[in-house]
């Protein structure tokens, strides 16, 4: 079945992915719901409820419903969280265009788009490495144990051969943009090693 956003959604949805607006973001939970979105996760095996390993959502960003949290490996309860593997998982099938259907995904690989656009993005902070980031989702905020992390799932552009490659890291301690670069010269190095051998 289709389903047509209401503008006011469709305006928070674009707010949540491209600008990286955490209450526009916190409002499209509260519209979808907890129950709604674990369902969801769990259908499309992003989660799972006998391990608690996967994609879990079930908090918006302090505006109000009572957070739901699980446990989780690297803080303390999480009341949003996913495994690297999961989100490498959801950014491969967008790239294929076989999560939802292509429609769905071309437009929310739109929004991974706009917020390149709009330099939300921390790999390519390094200008020294030999790829474009042209789809990115980053992640940047307090861990329990105090400190702030940059997380990111990205889609780049290897430069010489334009092949295109998935990557995704979590819980990078972050100061400051420098704080990115050793991995951003990892991922190059990988791909350089991957396609020129």
């Amino acid at each position: 079945n289709t389903v047509n956003f209401s503008q006011a959604f469709w305006d928070d949805l674009f707010s949540a992915i491209a600008d990286g607006n955490n209450a526009a973001a916190g409002r499209c939970i509260q519209r979808l719901g907890f129950g709604y979105i674990t369902t969801a996760a769990s259908e499309a095996n992003f989660f799972d409820a006998d391990t608690n390993l996967g994609m879990w959502l079930c908090g918006d960003f302090g505006l109000g419903y009572p957070p739901q949290r699980i446990s989780c490996s690297n803080d303390g309860p999480t009341a949003q969280g996913a495994t690297a593997y999961q989100m490498a998982k959801l950014f491969t099938l967008l790239l294929d265009a076989q999560l939802v259907d292509p429609a769905s995904d071309a437009a929310m690989l739109n929004l991974l788009q706009q917020a390149v656009v709009r330099l939300h993005l921390f790999l390519n902070r390094d200008t020294t490495v030999q790829y474009v980031t042209t789809h990115s989702k980053i992640g940047l905020g307090p861990v329990n144990a105090g400190f702030a992390v940059a997380s990111e799932a990205l889609i780049i552009q290897e430069n010489t051969t334009q092949r295109q490659f998935v990557v995704v890291f979590q819980n990078q301690p972050f100061a400051t943009d420098p704080s990115v670069f050793p991995v951003a010269r990892v991922v190059d190095a990988t791909i350089a090693s991957y396609l020129f051998p």
